[in-house]
């Protein structure tokens, strides 16, 4: 299962993916961080935010992320998603 982070502008910017763990890929497929319970930490283990309710904050408290459902307009249609082989 996978779930799609919208900026503030509504633009698809990264997704995260659900299995074993829960990895957050940037559109090219890059990884870039992981989700511990609701806390977002980057790959050197630096924590870069919360994952609450459906929106993304970073570490001061800011909304920089929103799902689709919690997105407070309409959000922009999704690019086909790279793979990093």
């Amino acid at each position: 299962m996978e779930l799609t982070i919208y900026d503030r502008n509504g633009r698809p910017h990264a997704y995260i993916a659900y299995g074993d763990e829960k990895i957050i890929y940037l559109w090219n497929g890059k990884p870039v961080a992981y989700l511990d319970g609701e806390h977002v930490y980057g790959f050197n283990s630096k924590h870069l935010g919360w994952f609450e309710n459906g929106v993304m904050y970073d570490g001061q408290g800011r909304r920089i992320g929103f799902t689709q459902k919690t997105y407070p307009s309409i959000t922009q249609v999704e690019p086909v998603k790279s793979k990093i082989c």
